[in-house]
This record gives C-alpha cells, sequence and structure tokens, in this order.
C-alpha cells in the first residue's frame, strides 16, 4: 500500500470515528466530554445537544448552557433560535440535523403546552460567572451579602491595595509581621514584594488549597518529592542513543542506581550537553561550547576525544529536522533538588502565612469596595450550594432544578470552575435524567485566560469524570473549514505535540484531523522566501495578482506593528484592506466620540468631555467657538443643561446647532437615570444622529462592541467614582 492509499484509509477510519461520535454526543441520558477541534463544528454540535434536550424536558429552564464570553453565549442562544425560526412545522424522523432537531422541539412544546412565542426568554443560555453570580443574590445570607457585590474584570487596584495591607502588618506584631519580614529580607525590594502579592492573589485560586491545607512539612515535601519523580520518570530511558548516553555519563562519574537522586544527576548531564541555556540545541559545531559548559578545561590532554564523544552523542540524541526539544529534556535544567533546606523551609513557611494573611485582606478591601472579581463570585456561588454533607436544596437557589449541564470551552477551565461545576452536579448518577456535556479543544489553550487550566480538562478526561459523576471521552476528527490539502498540512505538526497527555505539565498530544470538504487543486499551502524589508511589497504583489482575483483573502499578522507597510503596499495597488482587531477599540474615531459622549452625560462638570462632545460630527463646533464657550464660568454641559443655549462670541449657525443638540443632550442625563448607562449612551447617540454619520461598517461594529461593554454591571457606579477608569 503507497502513502497515498494509507493516507486514504486513515481519513476513512477518522471520518467513521467522527460520524459515530457526532450520534452519540445527541443522546440525551448520557453525559460527555468531547474534544473538538478547530473546524470540526464545534458551535453546531451543541446547538444540535441544546435542540435534543430540550425536546425532552418537561421545562426549558431545566437545560443550562454555559459558556465563558457573552458574545459566545449571544451567538449560541442566536443559533439555537434560528435553528426553531427555521424549522419544519413537525418532524420528520430525520438524521440529527439542526432542522430535523429544532421540528422535534416544536412538536415537544405543543405536547406540553409551551408558550412558543415565549420559548426563546426562557432558554437559559449564560456566561459561567452570569450563573455562579444569580446564585450568589439569590442566597445572600449563607454568601456573606453576596447580593451587594459587584463582579469586575478589573480587580488590579484591589489586589495591590490587599498586598499594601499585608505591607502593614509589619508593625501589627506575632506570625504575621514575621513572615511579611522574612519574604522582605529575602527579596531585599518592598516595590517586588508588592508585586509578587499582587500577582499571587490575582491567581489565589491555584494556591489556596496548599495554603488551607497548612504547614505541614512532612506532607509538602512529599508532595514535592513525587512531583519531581513523576518529572524524571516521564523521561524513562532516553529515546535512542543508549550506549553513547551510557558512555557520556559514565565519563563524568554519574551515580548509578534507581533513586530520585541519581536519576536527576544524569538527567541534568544530558540535559546541559545538549542544550544550551535558551533551551535549544546546541548547533553541530557547537562542541567547544558545550563542553566549556559542562566544565571541562580546554587544555585538556584528551580534548578530541571528548569533543567526538559529545559528536557520537548529540548525532544519538538530535533530529535531523528543525524539532524543539522534547519536554521531558528541556525541563530538566528547571527542576531543583529534592527535598526542603531549613532556609528554603523557613521561605516556604513565611509564604504560607504570608498569603493565608493576604487572602483575608483581599476579602476586606472587597467588602469596603463593593466589589469582587469573578473568582470570587464563583466561589461564594460553590459555598452556596452547600457542603457534601449538608446540601442546600437548588430548587431555592435556581428558578428550575437543572436536569442538563452545557459547558463550551472546556480547556478554558479554571481549577474554581471545575470546583464550582462539580458541585452542580453532585448528586447525580448514570441514567437517572441529567446529564452533563462538556465540549473543547485542549489543543487551543494557549493563553491562561482568566487563570484557565488546560490540565483540569486533561484530568478529567483521564479520570473520565466530573466530581463523581462518570463521562463519556468523544473525540471530533471531521475539519468542515479547510481545504484536504490543508488539513494535511496541519496533520503533520502532530511530531511537534508530545506523544501523551500530561495534566501536570499541560502537555497536550495532538488529535488528527480528516477533510470532509472536497479537495481543491488550487489550494495548498506555499512558501516565499522574501526579506523581512521586501514582506509587504511581495505580499501585495501576490494579493493583487491573477492567481488571487477571485475570492475573499485573508492576512494574519504576527503584531499590529506590521499593519501599516502592508496596507500601505496593498493600498498602492488598488486593493482596500478591511482591518479586523487592527486598530485599538479606543482609537477608533467613532468610539472616541462615543466616550466623550459617555464622560460628558455622567460628569456635566468634565469640561473635556463636554468640549470633544460638541467638537464631535453631530455638533461640529470648531476651535473658535469652543474658545467662545470656555471663556464662560461654568463648565459647557453645565450651562447647555441648566440654561439657555448660550450665545455671546457665536455666530448664527453655531447658535442654531447648540439649540438643536442642547435638548438632545439634557434629555441623555434623565435617559442615564432611567434607563442605565448603556441603553441611555445609545438612545442619546442615535438621537444625535451618530450612526448615520459613520461611513464604514467597521465603524459601526466598532461602535457596537463599545456600547457593548456598557453593559457590565457596576460600571456607571465606578465611572462616576472614578472618570479615568
Amino acid at each position: 500500500m503507497n502513502g497515498a492509499e494509507g493516507a486514504t484509509e486513515v481519513s476513512a477510519r477518522l471520518l467513521d470515528e467522527d460520524a459515530r461520535a457526532r450520534r452519540r454526543a445527541l443522546e440525551p441520558q448520557g453525559s460527555f466530554l468531547v474534544q473538538a477541534p478547530a473546524g470540526s463544528g464545534k458551535p453546531t454540535l451543541l446547538a444540535a445537544r441544546y435542540l435534543a434536550l430540550l425536546a425532552t424536558v418537561e421545562h426549558p429552564e431545566e437545560i443550562v448552557a454555559l459558556t465563558f464570553t457573552r458574545k459566545a453565549a449571544g451567538e449560541m442562544g442566536q443559533r439555537v433560535l434560528d435553528a426553531l425560526a427555521a424549522a419544519p412545522a413537525h418532524a420528520a424522523g430525520g438524521e440529527g440535523d439542526l432542522p430535523e432537531l429544532a421540528a422535534r422541539v416544536h412538536d415537544h412544546a405543543r405536547r406540553r403546552g409551551w408558550d412558543e412565542a415565549e420559548l426563546p426568554l426562557r432558554l437559559r443560555i449564560h456566561t459561567i460567572d452570569q450563573l455562579a453570580l444569580g446564585i450568589v443574590r439569590r442566597l445572600p445570607h449563607r454568601t456573606a451579602a453576596g447580593a451587594l457585590l459587584t463582579p469586575t474584570e478589573e480587580a488590579g487596584s484591589m489586589y495591590r491595595a490587599a498586598a499594601r495591607l499585608l505591607l502593614e502588618d509589619l508593625d501589627a506584631g506575632g506570625e504575621a509581621a514575621w513572615a511579611v519580614r522574612t519574604l522582605l529580607l529575602h527579596l531585599d525590594d518592598p516595590g517586588r514584594f508588592l508585586d509578587l502579592v499582587e500577582r499571587m492573589l490575582a491567581r489565589r485560586e491555584q494556591w489556596l488549597p496548599l495554603v488551607a491545607a497548612g504547614a505541614d512539612r512532612g506532607r509538602l515535601e512529599s508532595a514535592w518529592r513525587a512531583f519531581l519523580e513523576a518529572r524524571s520518570a516521564a523521561a524513562g530511558e532516553p529515546p535512542g542513543g543508549r550506549e553513547e548516553a551510557a558512555d557520556w555519563l559514565a565519563r563524568f562519574g554519574a551515580r548509578a542506581g534507581p533513586d530520585l537522586e541519581a536519576r536527576l544527576a544524569r538527567l541534568r548531564i544530558l540535559a546541559r550537553s545538549l542544550l544550551t541555556k535558551d533551551g535549544r540545541w546546541y548547533a553541530p559545531r557547537s562542541g567547544g561550547h558545550a563542553l566549556k559548559a559542562l566544565g571541562i578545561p580546554p587544555d585538556t590532554a584528551r580534548r578530541q576525544d571528548w569533543r567526538d564523544a559529545w559528536e557520537r552523542l548529540r548525532a544519538a540524541f538530535v533530529p535531523e529536522e528543525e524539532t524543539p526539544p522534547p519536554p521531558w529534556l528541556a525541563e530538566i535544567p528547571r527542576l531543583p533538588d529534592p527535598g526542603l533546606g531549613e532556609e528554603e523551609w523557613t521561605l516556604l513557611l513565611a509564604l504560607l502565612v504570608a498569603l493565608a494573611r493576604a487572602v483575608g485582606h483581599l476579602g476586606t478591601v472587597f467588602r469596603r469596595e463593593r466589589r469582587v472579581d469573578f473568582a470570587e463570585i464563583t466561589r461564594l456561588a460553590h459555598d452556596a450550594l452547600g457542603e457534601d454533607e449538608a446540601p442546600t436544596d437548588l430548587q431555592l437557589a435556581l428558578d428550575y432544578r437543572i436536569r442538563h449541564l452545557l459547558v463550551d470551552e472546556f480547556q478554558d477551565t479554571s481549577l474554581t470552575h471545575y470546583a464550582f461545576l462539580a458541585r452542580l452536579v453532585r448528586g447525580w448518577i448514570p441514567d437517572d435524567g441529567r446529564s452533563f456535556f462538556a465540549v473543547g479543544d485542549p489543543m487551543q489553550s494557549i493563553y491562561r485566560f482568566r487563570q484557565a487550566d488546560v490540565a483540569v480538562f486533561l484530568d478529567v478526561r483521564r479520570r473520565g469524570r466530573l466530581g463523581d459523576l462518570p463521562l463519556e471521552s468523544l473525540v471530533l476528527h471531521r475539519n468542515f473549514r479547510a481545504a484536504p490539502a490543508l488539513v494535511d498540512w496541519v496533520n503533520r505538526f502532530a511530531r511537534v505535540f508530545p506523544p501523551r497527555d500530561d495534566p501536570g505539565r499541560g502537555a497536550v498530544c495532538f488529535v488528527r484531523a480528516a477533510a470532509a470538504r472536497p479537495a481543491d487543486p488550487s489550494a495548498g499551502v506555499r512558501v516565499h522566501a522574501v526579506a523581512k524589508e521586501g514582506e509587504a511589497a511581495r505580499l501585495a504583489e501576490l494579493l493583487a495578482g491573477e492567481e488571487a482575483a477571485s475570492g475573499r483573502r485573508a492576512i494574519l499578522l504576527r503584531t499590529r506593528r506590521q499593519a501599516p507597510a502592508i496596507v500601505e503596499a496593498l493600498r498602492a495597488r488598488g486593493v482596500r484592506p478591511r482591518l479586523v482587531d487592527i486598530v485599538a477599540l479606543a482609537a477608533v474615531p467613532a468610539v472616541e466620540d462615543l466616550l466623550a459622549l459617555t464622560e460628558a452625560l455622567l460628569h456635566p462638570a468634565d469640561r473635556r468631555a463636554w468640549f470633544a462632545v460638541l467638537r464631535a460630527p453631530w455638533c461640529g463646533l470648531g476651535n473658535a467657538a469652543l474658545s467662545a464657550l470656555a471663556d464662560g464660568e461654568a463648565p459647557p454641559g453645565i450651562r447647555l443643561l441648566t440654561e439657555a443655549p448660550p450665545s455671546a462670541g457665536l455666530g448664527e449657525a453655531e447658535v442654531a446647532l447648540l439649540a438643536g443638540v442642547a435638548p438632545v443632550l439634557a434629555r441623555g442625563v434623565g435617559l442615564l437615570a432611567r434607563h442605565g448607562l448603556r441603553r441611555g449612551v445609545e438612545a442619546t447617540w442615535v438621537a444625535l444622529g451618530g450612526p448615520a454619520l459613520l461611513d464604514a461598517e467597521p465603524d459601526l461594529r466598532a461602535a457596537e462592541r463599545f456600547l457593548a461593554l456598557l453593559d457590565e454591571p457596576g460600571l456607571v457606579e465606578r465611572w462616576r467614582l472614578d472618570p479615568g477608569e
């Protein structure tokens, strides 16, 4: 069988596995963890699962779908609603696609007597933070006045305030003062101390269980030793070159034996022999540098023997292709020695005491500010649901008891999120009419968004359960997005990924994809070698050429700094690109005007904001008119809202402009008070003719994104206190 036939057979097998997984994922009685790589149709699968469940429940509210962003929640809800709107009147026994599933929902709704006009209002598709906040606010007596707290994404100032309170413990005496003093003497920099405490508080969910368990030296040393055992065992026998490795280690007199210290010593010698200080392979002609790093003097009589042995070692271990060192080797130089010395134990004990104290101070700051971060909201919601031995009734916390829980982007789950979700499904057992369904792709977990930890996904899959609820693991392989040539090219990157998952290190193995689209002879990957300074011109030449004359084209940039040269080169060839996420939102002129309008309506005495509003396109006053307005004692906002529009120093046209916008702005202040920040600002902007003054669709989308940000809970109260936030 040749290579092409083998690839075809593998692709057919993957497509068959994918079809079985998708059918299984729609079975309402099952609980699943689904790995859905990029392009595998994850949004459609989630919507299909939701519809399949909706056709089985007594009340739509029994299904809760959770995402991590409001945008994702809105998109999921819209996809479900679109399917319901487009569905035929009755189910016809299809293959489980969205229209057929939606038709089943309509049949079920009629049998249950649901008012289908109200059905969109009964779908519970939220962010995980919205659900947690709802639980906290329904049970304030169990969550330390949680109903009075407002969540915020911007908690850095509160972490800093808690760090400063910890620093003040120096004057309090006792154990806290000793811990702070010990750490300050070690760091020798109060500023760095504050920075580190602030950063640790932002990540407290990762270490709070350790602090809560207490300072048990034996337990901590055992855990540390077990971690090092696992890391060194992951290396196993060196993959290839065993004779060369044995000869090389013998030259150094490396200790033999199976104990941890001996294994670490041998692995460190290998790592120092093969890797530079920045973790890359030594080049073939870098033997002299490698020997020097190992402490072998350059004037030794056996220098050439050492060099020959090193070259044999490198040839045995280093692949010919440019692939990075394996994780087991790359992390060895960073591993410390087993066991804790007295100085290390003192520092660790001081750190545990100080962090516990810092968490207490953070709680004080939260109560004082009446604001909390989302990690705290999730923790409060977890506590509100009760301990295992004394659980609260979810019927009291929620409008309806949750019977089906769906979670999107599960690879972005944090430890706090995991504990919260596990508490939600506590007591669920297979085949009791309840189900948990999570979907995500650990291969895409490249950012630690909100302390996301891909190890949670990997560990849940390895154990096959969320808390005590068993989960079946499913993997999707079908790629609907890319042409077969591109899918095959991406599959070649499998060798860059580790051969197996490692939750402790966050290492994720590769999942091969199979193309669902038909072959396209024009599709593929082409490499154009060009100097950096000629990159923009060559790119413009390719995109403006005849071979790319049809179809949509996209350019992915490494950094925004590349954009100006490329845009200029494209425009020189008659191509007008549409920039997406290139210009910061605050730098879009339409958003600058909206921001000024928001600040002016919130702060009538803010001269800068009101001058910006009067200069914006909907009013368009020039510098001379603004200068005339600045001569008055009262700020222009106060004068416009409390007096007739001023006319001194203004022309007839300018007076007419002010007369037109003043009533709109005055009403805008009242709209904020009655309808909230988002609706008040948007209504005023529309009344001023703001949308009609925008030239391009991207400007309108940027304005809509800004207005959506104004929906953040508690933003108006904080903005009134701190207009610079």
